[in-house]
């Protein structure tokens, strides 16, 4: 009987070891199949969060476009009105300037016949030195001719004093 139950114990680890092996390859199986379902449902997530992810930085890089846009718009205007602004302070300094020139120009004028005149106040007062000299040369003349005369008259020249 020994001998008969060794093989039964044979065939039993046997049948064991198979059934082992069978519902390894069944575990097997099903890992295999449950890691592939896994990788699958990963592979669709990780597909939707791309596209989540690459609509947000669509949506972001459009408003940040969109932003730059309008800030450049509001640049440009403001540029705008900045050369406007410069435009007009240029043409008001030309206008000042021209003034001045011409303010300038009439001093210049004013000037010149201001040494005009005094240039003639001069001749005339060199005149009136050449009269006046002329006047008191003959007033002393007349002077020193009457006091000759006076002298020179036999009344006075002989009365002793």
């Amino acid at each position: 009987m020994a001998e008969a139950t060794s093989p039964d114990i044979r065939d039993l680890i046997l049948a064991l070891d198979k059934k082992f092996d069978s519902q390894f390859n069944e575990l097997d199986k099903k890992i295999d199949s449950q890691l592939s379902s896994l990788d699958k449902k990963f592979d669709s997530r990780f597909n939707e969060l791309d596209k989540k992810v690459d609509s947000k930085f669509y949506e972001l890089d459009k408003k940040i476009d969109s932003k730059f846009y309008e800030l450049d718009k509001k640049i440009d205007s403001k540029f705008y009105e900045l050369d406007k602004k410069v435009d007009s302070l240029d043409k008001k300094i030309d206008v000042q300037n021209a003034e001045v020139k011409g303010e300038v120009s009439l001093v210049g004028a004013e000037i010149k016949c201001l040494e005009e005149k005094m240039d003639g106040f001069g001749k005339r007062i060199d005149q009136q030195e050449f009269i006046s000299r002329g006047a008191i040369i003959t007033l002393l003349a007349g002077v020193a001719t009457g006091f000759i005369k006076y002298l020179s008259s036999p009344a006075n020249c002989c009365t002793p004093i």
